[in-house]
């Protein structure tokens, strides 16, 4: 698809992604944008999440004596890497980040057919095959409005980290 085609009402938005980004995404499903938060962002929000963890008995700097609390934050006890943490004010500032969204309309607006009458077809192809996965399931949508999607937070503890954990848990269990 050639990203440069845009919906007439969409081109006079500014954008926060390059085209090669938006390609990127494309080609990949992912992409990795340097800077979308600033530095204080990124270490004001460590640093809450570093104490909310504190809460729960999880110090980041001692992971070894204290991972196993990572459980406490889990409905499946830890063992599928998502933490149920939804409303600390460091994830609602991340949700609601506003160069972050613009990040995720420019995305919206090059991967999703989002028009009325741009459902099956991109302006300028003739082959609807090419585009099908374009489609969005909900129909025509404004990708320049959008709404905070909180969920969960994915972790990943380093596997020695992890394993010494099992382990220790493993011996206590044999001994009880």
């Amino acid at each position: 698809m050639n990203t440069s085609q845009k919906p007439s009402m969409y081109k006079n938005i500014p954008k926060i992604l390059t085209p090669e980004q938006i390609q990127e995404f494309q080609d990949d499903g992912i992409i990795v944008i340097p800077n979308i938060l600033s530095p204080s962002e990124v270490k004001s929000s460590l640093e809450e999440l570093e104490n909310y963890l504190l809460q729960y008995g999880v110090d980041t700097n001692n992971l070894l004596s204290t991972g196993h609390n990572l459980m406490k934050l889990s409905s499946t006890n830890g063992s599928g890497g998502v933490l149920d943490v939804f409303y600390p004010d460091f994830k609602l500032d991340i949700a609601t980040n506003e160069k972050l969204f613009q990040a995720t309309c420019d995305l919206w607006a090059s991967c999703f057919h989002h028009q009325s009458g741009q459902e099956m077809k991109t302006e300028g192809t003739s082959d609807t095959s090419k585009d099908e996965w374009m489609r969005h399931p909900f129909g025509p949508f404004d990708c320049r409005k959008g709404y905070a999607y909180i969920d969960r937070i994915g972790y990943r503890l380093p596997t020695t980290v992890a394993e010494q954990i099992g382990l220790s848990i493993q011996q206590e269990q044999q001994q009880q």
